[in-house]
């Protein structure tokens, strides 16, 4: 009965504080103390009765049981979760157990059927002072945010549930499509418009708690809210809301700036002030000022309540405290321009966190002869960007594309060099390089693998950014009729062909001996994404990550989504060039200046041209289609118009050395002919050239 279960439960809960102290005899030995409040009493067990002890908690953690404790305790879900929680914690087979059961909670499309237990949950976290109010205001949503009056065992009891319902609703998401998730299909918790009002109420609390309290405390005088947050709290609240942003990134469901709102402070200059100076990778244990904790606290917790730009600007001024670190003479590398892969792993891959050092390029062209120029830091980037199109290529085959034509790592890489973990640790290392030097690099990674760099957990909707096709079919198997499964003949395998050596991997013990049914689909299609995402190419991942952070911290690109580190990567895709930014940053030589004539002509001209056309002139000249991330100021060496006195005048077509990020520009007399010999070129790319 429902008074037995509820006092099973509370004696199991005395019993959890034994576990940790628990210490052992010889079997048939008796147990030498008894359980107290003195924390650090030893409890001595046999190995029988500590057995039996797990044993108890074991059946409590069995499904069926599991749900029954939920079903019948309602009334005081508080000491169950309270209980839960904190056996999870000690046991991770039983904080798996946990989620696993109440995320799959019973699901029906009934009217009168029982809602998910999420949702209850959800309900009870929602308590709130605020009489009367379906949508409490800021800082009363939820009961964390105002415990006044409630004893101490009431609010553990409340955050054991808050906890409970962000690792249960994190997991769920994890089992949740998209699809399903924005569509609100019958059976799941919450409809779109409850998830915008999660989200918000998430988002809320972490600002409260993780900047203004600390802050509060530390620069004010005013009393601190009436609030409870404790620290276990923080990563749980945190995996649930970031899940929701990347959902959100990749099918935006929320208005433009919603994560942003109402967190001005984190725009602030005092904030990106204070978190410039940060050592991200400092140990929790550091001993720092209040607010610098904060800083720290919210861009590893949540970021992305800081607006891009100014995490942008925080990651820059990291990098830069790097490069001063390493500020020296750096290494001069020969490279042969038929064999820049080859060379550049020959030269540098021994450099290994050198590479932050300076590096200078000298270039052999194709007759063997050394070319003319100066390595300013310009013929460095082209060599950066010949490099990156030449070893992310199909002609080493190393990386291979989607069907979107996104770059992931091959997973036959190991049939095509003995040496590939070696090489997938070297272009590691230069894509740090690239972002250390502040070279933007055209390369369009899939999702699942930025994923890997940014320490992040793919699961089955991230099988879209690999495979469309393929995630559109596992799809299908998880909702069509349990019949229609079987007909499928699938087993629980999977098989390979790399460059036709062909394997059949099991995904479970014997899995070519089980088939897949309408009971067991969704384990076959968990394990079968997990297999395609984080399995097949797990040890590339890993000797590219491993590369990847000598010049790059971890945590440093950690506060940044899939999208917004492919953006620190490329630049902003999707952004039109900025002119005038462009004309504020430009210099002049050969006898140009702003107020030439055929200069006030040129920005005219550039000012009309098409998107495609700006994009195409910021290549001609500098490599790049795309702006730096913060504007052209940060460009390097400057964007430079240089007067052009070859013989032929007006009727010779502008040339660049991107090297240099050097336009040279005869001294066109009319906005006709400027107009038309500059388009000439940069479509047909005359007069690109080496200074």
């Amino acid at each position: 009965g429902m008074d037995l279960l509820a006092s099973i439960v509370a004696l199991y809960s005395r019993l959890l504080s034994i576990i940790p102290r628990v210490m052992f005899h010889a079997a048939g030995e008796g147990m030498e103390a008894e359980y107290d409040d003195d924390d650090d009493m030893q409890v001595e067990l046999s190995t029988s009765q500590y057995e039996s002890l797990i044993g108890g908690f074991e059946q409590l953690f069995e499904e069926k049981c599991m749900r029954r404790v939920f079903t019948a305790q309602m009334r005081d879900v508080g000491s169950v979760c309270d209980f839960y929680a904190t056996a999870a914690r000690i046991n991770q087979q039983w904080m798996y157990r946990m989620v696993n059961t109440l995320a799959f909670w019973p699901q029906s499309t009934r009217d009168d059927a029982p809602q998910h237990i999420v949702r209850n949950l959800w309900s009870e976290c929602r308590a709130s002072s605020v009489e009367g109010s379906q949508l409490p205001a800021r800082g009363k949503d939820l009961f964390l945010l105002d415990t006044e009056g409630l004893t101490d065992r009431d609010v553990r009891n409340k955050s054991s549930i808050f906890e409970v319902f962000c690792r249960v609703y994190s997991h769920l998401l994890l089992i949740q499509d998209e699809d399903e998730m924005l569509n609100a299909k019958p059976g799941w918790p919450f409809e779109l418009e409850e998830i915008t009002g999660i989200c918000a109420s998430l988002r809320d609390l972490l600002y409260v708690f993780l900047w203004v309290e600390p802050t509060r405390t530390t620069h004010s005088r005013a009393p601190a809210k009436q609030g409870v947050f404790p620290a276990e709290l923080k990563e749980p609240a945190s995996k649930v809301l970031n899940i929701l942003f990347s959902r959100d990134e990749h099918r935006s469901f929320l208005r433009d700036g919603f994560w942003t709102e109402d967190c001005a402070a984190l725009g602030s200059e005092r904030f990106v002030s204070e978190a410039c100076g940060l050592d991200i990778e400092a140990p929790p244990t550091a001993v720092i000022s209040g607010t610098a904790r904060a800083c720290k606290d919210v861009l590893k917790y949540f970021p992305h309540m800081v607006p891009f730009n100014a995490r942008a600007k925080i990651f820059s001024a990291w990098i830069g405290e790097g490069r001063n670190d390493f500020f020296g003479r750096g290494t001069w590398v020969t490279i042969r321009r038929n064999y820049i892969m080859e060379d550049a792993f020959s030269e540098m891959n021994h450099l290994k966190a050198g590479l932050k050092n300076r590096v200078q390029v000298k270039f052999i062209d194709e007759h063997g002869m050394e070319e003319a120029g100066i390595d300013g830091g310009g013929v460095f980037k082209e060599f950066m960007h010949s490099f990156m199109s030449s070893a992310f290529s199909s002609l080493y085959a190393l990386f291979q594309a989607t069907p979107e034509g996104l770059l992931y790592p091959n997973p036959g890489s190991a049939v095509i060099a003995s040496n590939h973990l070696d090489q997938f640790e070297f272009l590691g290392r230069m894509l740090g390089k690239a972002i250390f030097d502040g070279v933007l690099v055209d390369l369009p990674f899939a999702g699942f693998f930025i994923n890997k760099l940014l320490g992040k957990t793919n699961s089955v909707d991230d099988l879209r950014s690999l495979d469309p096709q393929l995630h559109k079919n596992i799809m299908f198997i998880k909702s069509c009729e349990k019949s229609e499964v079987e007909d499928l003949c699938l087993y629980f395998n999977v098989f390979r062909d790399n460059y036709g050596q062909s394997t059949t991997v099991d995904l479970i013990p014997n899995g070519s001996d089980i088939p897949v049914t309408g009971s067991n689909r969704i384990s076959y299609i968990y394990r079968l994404a997990n297999f395609y995402l984080n399995v097949e190419t797990r040890e590339q991942c890993r000797a590219f990550v491993r590369g990847f952070s000598d010049l790059i911290s971890p945590g440093m690109v950690r506060i940044f989504g899939e999208r917004e580190f492919q953006k620190v990567l490329s630049g902003a895709a999707d952004a039109r060039i900025d002119v005038s930014d462009l004309r504020r940053n430009c210099n002049y030589s050969g006898g140009y200046s702003e107020d030439h004539e055929t200069i006030r002509l040129f920005w005219q001209v550039v000012a009309e041209l098409s998107r495609e056309d700006q994009e195409l002139l910021l290549k001609f000249v500098t490599s790049s289609p795309r702006a730096p991330l913060l504007g052209f100021r940060y460009l390097h060496p400057k964007f430079c118009i240089h007067k052009s006195v070859d013989e032929g005048g007006d009727k010779r077509l502008p040339t660049a050395s991107t090297c240099m990020n050097l336009l040279r520009l005869p001294e066109y007399r009319t906005e006709e002919t400027l107009r038309e010999k500059l388009i000439y070129s940069l479509h047909h790319q005359q007069g690109f050239g080496l200074s």
